[in-house]
């Protein structure tokens, strides 16, 4: 099955010869988009939501979904390709 944003599911299933089965995929397709469609919306997205989430995080005591790690790990990993690329050139 393949999953892409904005919502768009398609599966197939296929011939021992690997060619697709017509409307093979159809049953995976309509359970996966029926599981999609039970799911509520979000009520906040983008900063608005990673605020919300905090602010929750602080109030309930739990822990915030995204935190300073996420950002310092993929900072650290966007440096040390910088330093990578400044040291071959």
């Amino acid at each position: 099955a393949k999953i892409a944003a904005p919502w768009d599911c398609k599966a197939e299933v296929t011939k021992p010869n690997g060619f697709p089965i017509e409307h093979g995929g159809d049953e995976l397709v309509k359970k996966i988009n029926d599981y999609y469609n039970s799911i509520p919306d979000l009520p906040y997205e983008g900063h608005t939501g990673e605020i919300d989430n905090y602010l929750t995080a602080l109030e309930t005591g739990g822990r915030p979904m995204i935190t300073g790690a996420t950002i310092s790990q993929a900072q650290a990993h966007s440096d040390l390709n910088r330093s990578f690329f400044l040291r071959r050139s």
